[in-house]
């Protein structure tokens, strides 16, 4: 089966075989584009980690009273309080430190791939600022001490490498085709 594109203007558009050197789909990603691919999906991810670890540290105490028809009553409120009465819980903590640290991360995780750092250690920035990420996630869940701040300094570490990325690839320091 052919695949067919439009080709002239609006008032003489007709279908032609597409060219083989011009379909559609790639076979075959460029560098740049795979960079691309890899640091939207790991943003992806890490809006669903977000996303879900503000949720799970939802307090009911700050919704107002019309929340109710939600399911948020007076006794979730106290049995939040009596969960929460030694301060906040494994799941705020978590959420806090996301929205802590994501935003400046993820600014330069991108700034290193928009200025010209090198593809290929831009990927793996991203890919290692995630495993990171979970694996601290994971650790504070379960109260894993040291390896919980081993994670997160790995992942501070991964940062500062794509600052260095992002740095070298604004300075033109990798060969262009």
């Amino acid at each position: 089966m052919a695949t067919l594109w439009f080709q002239g203007g609006a008032t003489e558009a007709k279908m032609v075989p597409t060219p083989p050197h011009t379909h559609p789909l790639k076979d075959e990603f460029e560098p740049r584009d795979a960079c691309n691919v890899v640091a939207m999906a790991v943003a992806s991810v890490m809006f669903m980690l977000n996303f879900g670890a503000l949720l799970l540290s939802v307090n009911p105490n700050n919704h107002p009273a019309e929340d109710h028809k939600l399911g948020i009553t007076d006794d979730k409120k106290n049995e939040y309080n009596q969960a929460n009465q030694d301060g906040p819980s494994r799941a705020e903590r978590i959420a806090n430190n996301q929205l802590e640290n994501f935003p400046m991360a993820l600014f330069l995780l991108w700034g290193a791939n928009l200025v010209g750092g090198e593809p290929y250690m831009v990927m793996v920035a991203f890919l290692l600022y995630l495993f990171f990420r979970i694996c601290y996630i994971i650790c504070y869940k379960f109260q894993l001490q040291p390896f919980r701040t081993i994670a997160f300094m790995l992942g501070q570490l991964t940062v500062i490498f794509a600052m260095v990325i992002g740095i070298l690839g604004a300075a033109e320091v990798y060969p262009s085709k």
